[in-house]
């Protein structure tokens, strides 16, 4: 969901190639509307919004995995750029919006929870202290819970 309004989907793969496409519906009746391609093709990616830098309350649009690389979309001239770099090469991301208007990237293959702050030019992605207990696929939610609160028994 980019807003109450707007939901995006973007990107896939039509069993030849790997899309680059991106698409808004809105719940205003005017059906799928085409957005700007993204700089290549992803699928197994992950996206969410993210704060445009640390600086602003506006937001963007930041799509992640797939390989190594991380798309972020402009708002003030709607075309995408590269933001930094993954720690390495992930399928099957996750991106959840943390509090502070960053993400929390988790996927299929390891059990570490990497953060990025912002989408400005200084954003860099940071390996968070807490892990998941398995490696996490297929899920759109997750929590971190501090680690006296984690030490519960039942």
């Amino acid at each position: 969901m980019i807003n109450s309004t707007t939901a995006m989907v973007s990107g896939g793969f039509n069993g030849v190639t790997t899309l680059n496409t991106v698409y808004f519906l809105t719940d205003d009746d005017r059906g799928w509307i085409a957005g700007p391609l993204l700089m290549q093709g992803r699928q197994l990616h992950g996206c969410n919004m993210i704060a445009a830098d640390q600086n602003t309350d506006s937001v963007s649009a930041i799509f992640a995995g797939g390989d190594f690389t991380v798309e972020i979309l402009d708002p003030s001239s709607k075309s995408w750029r590269y933001g930094p770099n993954l720690p390495r090469s992930f399928t099957i991301v996750s991106l959840v919006r943390d509090l502070q208007g960053g993400v929390l990237l988790y996927n299929a293959d390891t059990t570490n929870i990497f953060r990025l702050r912002h989408a400005g030019l200084t954003g860099n992605w940071e390996t968070l202290a807490q892990t998941t207990a398995q490696p996490i696929a297929w899920t759109n939610s997750i929590f971190l819970v501090s680690d006296e609160v984690g030490n519960c028994t039942f």
